[in-house]
């Protein structure tokens, strides 16, 4: 077995603003890719579905990655087959409350996104919307007076609300797949706060959400730019000086001469 394994985000992460993997960077990134297997194992952590996962990765990308954490860790892929990691009580929670939502007029909401364990709203696409900001302040204030507030996680990306069974994240399905690996974590949004926070070694694109960026200097991080990596110190977390795919190469270029 591996010591590590390397989770990557996808929208304002590996994703650029058109929600592709850049073109020019392809090359430079699955040679990366490839070198860093020998040393790590490979997973996309995501709040998406294996469909939209495998729409957007270019085929000969997808035949490098190891495994998929989906659904913000309620849902694992080997890239074939989908398995939840959540209970049938909880889908239940959440399948319902979905339905009671769609019946709603919600701010800035664009579509449901198909899910089979949690909530997905999105207020962008690769052409139009707002940030999700709004819609979640929304949400977050309607679900803080319902009875099942303590059984629900709600979050956002820079693309879509999440509302997910409380407990899960990135990081739970991560570690519940890979429970003996060293965890690795590159990543930009709200809804990767645990997956980050909790990481043994923590990366940030430069274009990382505001809110992101406040939560770690308030829990007392310290933000150093991803040059300064040697070897991963307590409480910190170090960001790329590019941003979204330019980034994540950035990183694992130095993941590759470190680990």
């Amino acid at each position: 077995e591996k010591r590590s394994v390397i989770g990557i985000d996808l929208h304002g992460t590996l994703l650029n603003r058109d929600w592709s993997v850049s073109d020019t960077l392809l090359p430079k990134l699955t040679d990366m890719i490839k070198k860093l297997r020998s040393k790590a194992y490979i997973f996309i952590c995501s709040g998406n579905d294996l469909g939209f996962t495998r729409e957007v990765l270019p085929h000969h990308l997808i035949d490098l990655i190891d495994g998929y954490i989906l659904e913000n860790g309620c849902v694992f892929s080997n890239g074939k087959e989908e398995r939840l990691l959540i209970g049938e009580a909880q889908i239940k929670i959440i399948k319902a409350l979905e339905s009671d939502l769609q019946k709603m007029n919600l701010p800035d909401l664009l579509f449901f996104a198909h899910r089979l364990g949690t909530v997905s709203l999105f207020t962008r696409d690769h052409r139009e919307g707002k940030l999700p900001d709004k819609l979640f302040d929304f949400l977050n204030n309607l679900l803080q007076k319902q009875t099942l507030n303590n059984e629900i996680t709600i979050t956002h990306s820079d693309v879509a609300v999440d509302i997910l069974p409380a407990g899960n994240s990135k990081y739970s399905g991560l570690t519940r797949i890979c429970p003996h690996q060293r965890i690795i974590a590159i990543a930009d949004s709200c809804n990767d706060w645990e997956f980050l926070s909790r990481a043994n070694e923590s990366f940030l694109p430069y274009n990382c959400s505001s809110h992101i960026m406040n939560k770690f200097i308030e829990k007392g991080f310290s933000i150093l730019p991803v040059e300064r990596y040697n070897n991963a110190a307590d409480k910190t977390v170090y960001k790329s000086e590019f941003g979204y795919t330019e980034g994540v190469l950035d990183i694992l270029t130095k993941l590759a001469d470190r680990l």
